[in-house]
């Protein structure tokens, strides 16, 4: 598994001229092309406690005002420094339960969603699709 989670900059593809392009097997239809918002179970789904959590063991990334992840804080120069950007991108790949949470909202919310609304929108999308995701 490769994270580049914090470290991922947009170079790397404008550096990578002649890499191989994807192949649309299928356009993704103009429906799926808007802005949506996709209501889940927070309680089953605790995405904004494992963050908070994560966050929490990060004081060196910033702050979070009154424990409420609306109003983190982020250090002055967490954008500028990568020694910040590892240590978040290590405490991302160390906390398990994150990833559990993360992993399990995006098989069991994200992905059935989206399937769903492809196939309303296009019945090609009918057949047995592959979904891919970055952690």
């Amino acid at each position: 598994m490769v994270v580049r989670s914090s470290l991922h900059r947009t170079k790397y593809s404008r550096a990578r001229p002649n890499a191989k392009k994807p192949t649309v097997r299928v356009p993704l239809p103009d429906a799926l092309r808007v802005e949506t918002t996709l209501p889940f179970d927070q309680a089953a789904h605790d995405l904004r406690g494992r963050v908070t959590a994560l966050l929490e063991g990060l004081p060196a990334l910033g702050a979070l005002r009154n424990g409420r992840l609306e109003e983190f804080e982020m250090a002055p120069d967490a954008w500028r420094s990568k020694a910040l950007q590892r240590q978040l991108t290590d405490a991302v790949l160390a906390d398990a339960a994150f990833l559990g949470a993360y992993d399990s909202f995006v098989r069991d919310v994200a992905v059935p969603h989206i399937k769903t609304r492809l196939v309303a929108a296009d019945e090609r999308w009918a057949a047995p699709t592959t979904f891919y995701y970055q952690r």
